[in-house]
C-alpha cells in the first residue's frame, strides 16, 4: 500500500523538476530588432512595469549604462496578447518572435521578482517556471 503513494510521488517530483527546468528556446540574434542589439551584454538591470490598459513596460540599463525603454502594448485583437513593440513614443513595429524570446531570456537572468517580473514572464511564456516564480514572490515577498 505504501508503494503507490511513493511512487506517485516521485513521478510528481520528475514532472514538476523537468517542467522548471525545461530550457527556454534559443533565438537568432540577427532578427532580434535592431534597438535591442545595439545593447553590451550582459545586462546591468532588467525591469518592467504594467500599465493600467495591460500593455508591459520594460528598462534594460546594458553593461555601458545606455538606457532603453520599451513598450509592449496589449492587443485587443484574436491571438498573441502582445504582438508590436514601442520605443518611447515611436512605433517600432512587429514583436517578432525572436525578439519576444529574446526579451523572455532578459527577463529570466536579470529581472527582479519585486517588480513584476514574475508577471511578466507569464505573459509573455507562460511556462510552470513562470507561474511558480510568481507565486513564490506573492506568497513569500
Amino acid at each position: 500500500m505504501r508503494k503507490k503513494p511513493v511512487i506517485i510521488g516521485g513521478l510528481t517530483f520528475v514532472a514538476v523538476t523537468v517542467a522548471l527546468l525545461w530550457p527556454t528556446p534559443g533565438y537568432d540574434l540577427g532578427k532580434v530588432h535592431p534597438k535591442l542589439r545595439e545593447l553590451s551584454t550582459p545586462y546591468q538591470r532588467v525591469s518592467t512595469f504594467y500599465g493600467k490598459d495591460g500593455s508591459i513596460g520594460i528598462t534594460i540599463v546594458d553593461r555601458d549604462g545606455h538606457k532603453l525603454d520599451l513598450g509592449l502594448p496589449a492587443s485587443s485583437d484574436d491571438g498573441p496578447k502582445y504582438q508590436r513593440i514601442h520605443f518611447g513614443p515611436s512605433d517600432g513595429g512587429a514583436l517578432t518572435d525572436d525578439t519576444r524570446r529574446m526579451l523572455i531570456r532578459a527577463l529570466g537572468e536579470h529581472g527582479s521578482s519585486a517588480d513584476g517580473t514574475g508577471s511578466a514572464l507569464v505573459s509573455l511564456r507562460g511556462s510552470p517556471r513562470d507561474y511558480l516564480r510568481k507565486t513564490i514572490h506573492f506568497f513569500f515577498h
